[in-house]
């Protein structure tokens, strides 16, 4: 069987689990359950490796930087463009993974793929880190580098591609779209029993529409805000859910001129893993207004559960939520109340969405895109044949 010995970047996969180190996880955990090919993978990894990567089989994990050190600066860049060269022709390895849009070395000793999951500090930024402008030009400079180094280039959804090509003038032709997936915990059935425990946890005594996101300006949560509070005017008394601490619901609600106790909004606060698919399968409907996203997991992770889904059709969402949910203008507001309130008063259209969404989430499956990424180490290695069994990795 031949065997592929593979550094992956996976600095980003430390305690506490975010969508990249999600990506990362997936792809480790199908690449080397296969069966056609050995994957040895060598993680680059801070001093905060996650349990999952760390135990998991096929994968040797080697501490590479502090936790802190993961955050753009200057010793970040010059980590990945003069000490991560000499580590990989020490681990002999037949290809690099850079996993999270940069991390590519200019000069790179075996042949390299990046994985592109959006640039919002280039199309959404106002959402910039506006702390330090060189940390902003650390990472416009690691990403060109990464997207003109590597032999291909792996975005997450098609709108991701089309920004590398027309921001970074990624040739198409270098450019290989593997799609995200719900986790497999999405697609499992949830029980009445935790559904009314999540609901009694979160003080939810009643039905309720769901936000899981962010809250900065592009995640565009004023709209849901002034779109329930529209519905409740026009008489349907929809309450909103939001995973966000009260504080912030407080000052996004000032922002749009709503006052601070807005009857119907409700602040969850931080919502663990364990939480998400409970409180997902009780709501009426998961909305989801973002003006710009990469993929978009929330809304396709809520249709996995089976529940209906309203969603901003701008970028990456018209592709990824398609005819799976209800599509709106992220900006207007009256459309908004009206899918709103047409979801808490009509089962007959509800169901209708959750079915069609669930059905439309089966698409994208983790197995499927670590198949994709292997065909896409492939292609990058070219006429070079995956190392021959007893190679050493010295």
């Amino acid at each position: 069987m031949p065997v592929l010995r593979l550094a992956m970047d996976a600095r980003c996969v430390r305690l506490v689990i975010d969508g990249v180190a999600r990506y990362v996880l997936n792809i480790v955990r199908h690449l080397t359950a296969r069966e056609d090919v050995t994957i040895e993978i060598h993680a680059l990894t801070s001093d905060e490796v996650h349990p999952r990567l760390a135990s998991a089989p096929g994968v040797t994990c080697h501490e590479v930087t502090r936790a802190p050190e993961f955050r753009w600066n200057e010793r970040r860049l010059k980590f990945e463009q003069s000490v991560l060269p000499r580590l990989l022709r020490t681990l002999n390895v037949d290809l690099y993974h850079a996993t999270w849009n940069y991390g590519v070395p200019r000069r790179c000793p075996v042949p390299a793929i990046v994985t592109v999951h959006d640039l919002m500090p280039l199309t959404f930024p106002e959402e910039a880190d506006p702390g330090s402008r060189l940390r902003r030009w650390a990472w416009r400079r690691s990403t060109r580098i990464a997207v003109k180094a590597a032999r291909r280039v792996i975005a997450v959804s098609h709108a991701t591609a089309a920004d590398l090509t027309r921001l970074l003038r990624v040739p198409p032709e270098r450019i290989r779209v593997t799609h995200e997936a719900p986790d497999d915990v999405f697609f499992e059935p949830v029980t009445e029993a935790a559904i009314r425990g999540a609901a009694e946890t979160y003080r939810l005594d009643g039905p309720y529409l769901l936000y899981v996101g962010g809250p900065g300006p592009r995640k565009n949560v004023g709209t849901l805000l002034k779109a329930a509070a529209l519905a409740r005017e026009r008489g349907a008394p929809v309450r909103l859910a939001l995973a966000l601490k009260a504080e912030r619901v407080a000052s996004i609600l000032e922002d749009n001129g709503l006052p601070a106790g807005q009857e119907g909004i409700v602040p969850l606060g931080y919502l663990p893993d364990d939480d998400l698919p409970p409180l997902i399968a009780g709501s009426r409907a998961f909305v989801f207004a973002s003006r710009s996203e990469g993929f978009g997991l929330p809304p396709l992770e809520a249709m996995a559960s089976g529940t209906a889904v309203l969603s901003s059709n701008a970028a990456s969402l018209a592709e990824v939520v398609a005819d799976g949910g209800h599509l709106l203008d992220p900006d207007d507001v009256p459309a908004w109340a009206d899918a709103m309130a047409r979801v808490w008063t009509d089962d007959a259209w509800r169901n209708d969405l959750a079915a069609r969404g669930r059905a439309h989430a089966r698409l994208f499956r983790w197995s499927r895109t670590a198949d994709q990424t292997l065909a896409v180490y492939r292609e990058a290695l070219g006429a070079y044949p995956l190392s021959p069994p007893g190679r050493g990795s010295g």
